[in-house]
Formats: C-alpha cells, sequence, structure tokens
C-alpha cells in the first residue's frame, strides 16, 4: 500500500487533536515492537505512535508558528505527511521516538518560515522586475485577488526569464528565484562577482523589455 493510500484510508482518524493516547502511554516495549511492526512494512503502526504523540506535537507547532492555530494545523499536517515519509524507512534506527517526531517537527517549522520569507522576497522580485507592478500587483493585504495577480505576474516573469540566453538567465534566475547573493552566484558559476551583477542587470533589462512587449499598456519603469 502506498504512502499516499495508507494516509487517505486513515483520513478518518487523521492529525485531529481529540482523543489521542496519552503522552507516554506507550511503554518502551511496547514503542520498540510498534518500530519492528513499522519496519516490517505494517502501516498501522506508524499511526499508533502518531496519535501517541501528536498533541504534543501540536503544541510544539503552536509554539513555533507564534501562537497561530491555523498554522500549526497546517503544519502539524506536513510533519505527519512528512513522517510517515520517513519513519518507516528509518524505524530501525530511531532510539527515541517522541525525540525524533519533535526534531523533526521543529526542523519543519524553520523550513516553514524560510518558505514565508522566500514567498515574501518573491513578490518583492516581481513588483521590482514587472513593468507598473504597483498597477498589475495593486490590491488589498493579502487577499485572494493579490495571490491570484502574483501568481500570474510571476508565470509572465518566468516565461520572459525562459526566453533569454543561458549566460544571463542562470546567473538571473539564481538571484530572482532564490535570492542567493552576487557573491554566491559567482562561485557557482565560477565568474567574478561583477560579471554576475552585469549580466544580472543586462537579464533585468531584457525581462522588463519582454514583459512591456507583452503587456504594452504597462509602460517598464528603468
Amino acid at each position: 500500500m502506498s504512502l499516499q493510500r495508507a494516509s487517505l484510508d486513515h483520513s478518518a482518524k487523521q492529525h485531529h487533536i481529540t482523543s489521542p493516547i496519552p503522552r507516554g502511554a506507550l511503554l518502551d516495549q511496547e514503542v520498540r515492537q510498534l518500530l519492528r511492526s513499522l519496519a516490517d512494512g505494517n502501516i498501522s503502526a506508524f499511526w499508533t505512535l502518531w496519535d501517541a504523540y501528536k498533541v504534543h506535537l501540536y503544541h510544539l507547532c503552536l509554539s513555533q508558528m507564534d501562537g497561530v492555530r491555523e498554522d500549526a494545523e497546517d503544519a502539524l499536517s506536513r510533519c505527519m505527511m512528512r513522517a510517515l515519509e520517513k519513519l518507516p524507512r528509518m524505524s530501525s534506527q530511531v532510539e527515541n521516538v517522541e525525540a525524533w517526531l519533535s526534531r523533526l517537527t521543529f526542523n519543519l517549522c524553520v523550513d516553514i518560515h524560510r518558505e514565508q520569507k522566500r514567498e515574501a522576497r518573491r513578490v518583492e522580485n516581481i513588483e521590482d522586475v514587472l513593468p507598473d507592478a504597483d498597477r498589475v500587483l495593486q490590491s488589498d493585504g493579502d487577499s485572494p485577488e493579490r495571490a491570484c495577480l502574483s501568481r500570474e505576474a510571476f508565470d509572465c516573469v518566468c516565461e520572459a526569464v525562459n526566453d533569454l540566453p543561458i549566460r544571463l538567465r542562470e546567473p538571473f534566475a539564481l538571484r530572482f528565484f532564490q535570492d542567493m547573493a552576487y557573491e554566491d552566484i559567482a562561485e557557482r558559476l565560477i565568474l567574478k562577482t561583477e560579471n554576475v551583477r552585469k549580466r544580472i542587470q543586462q537579464a533585468r533589462g531584457i525581462v522588463r523589455r519582454r514583459l512591456a512587449e507583452r503587456h504594452p499598456r504597462s509602460q517598464p519603469s528603468l
């Protein structure tokens, strides 16, 4: 049975914070037996372990996500899926399930914060590169309209970037999509930092012109 199918089959009791097995109710011997059973392919053993620790993990998510319940629940759901993916393969190596799950949860919450920062930076980059972006992306706060427009604008930028010559596309993509420092880009591409800056500036100009051609009513602010 695939992990995805196993997850769907378990959906009725998936990760809700109700009626859990009390934390610490499982004896060490029971935990070891469940890990052995999980290593042998019995996926139901995972859910028994998960139910024993999910309340603790939820509160850890709640703490890491600044007390926002919705964010904590989303983080817990992602943690569940990542644990479901990893624990069956690593069960024979895990000595302390609670510590292992806690570390996985903490690291995932850190990843989520990084993703949020990259997303915020991505929108800033879109507004910087897209011609007349303040008009194209204009909407209130983080509204669905803004998210939709941001995705549309991002797709336009991607198309323009894909048309760039390879010598310009690589440094620009590393800067624009991954927010890499000029020095790091130079090291990766074995270039001088000044050359990287020049190529990115040249690529930026081409992208702006091509976006202006595709959106003739928008004028690039060069």
